[in-house]
């Protein structure tokens, strides 16, 4: 769940507790690893791949939890899908 500043977690309007998007903090990661992947030109080594594989499946986990409503799921995954093929191309195997 989400917290404040102060470590509080964080409420909405209605008293519910605010969900912190994992699916997206684990995009965010891949990204950071496609742009320091950049520094082995193409010759990533093989330790290397297998983080990205785990922290792509991580984020497909989280979606799991995150988007309990199908077609909301399914609409995420295609677009995390497609952003995290651009960055990595066929290097990791895709769900």
């Amino acid at each position: 769940f989400k917290r404040d500043k102060n470590g509080k977690l964080v409420k909405d309007k209605n008293g519910h507790l605010e969900r912190t998007y994992l699916s997206g903090l684990s995009k965010r990661r891949l990204f950071e690893m496609y742009m320091a992947c950049k520094m082995y030109r193409g010759n990533i080594p093989t330790e290397i791949k297998n983080a990205i594989q785990n922290m792509y499946n991580r984020g497909l986990y989280h979606m799991q939890t995150e988007f309990k409503n199908a077609k909301d799921r399914e609409a995420v995954h295609r677009s995390f899908n497609a952003e995290v093929k651009n960055w990595f191309g066929n290097l990791i195997q895709y769900k």
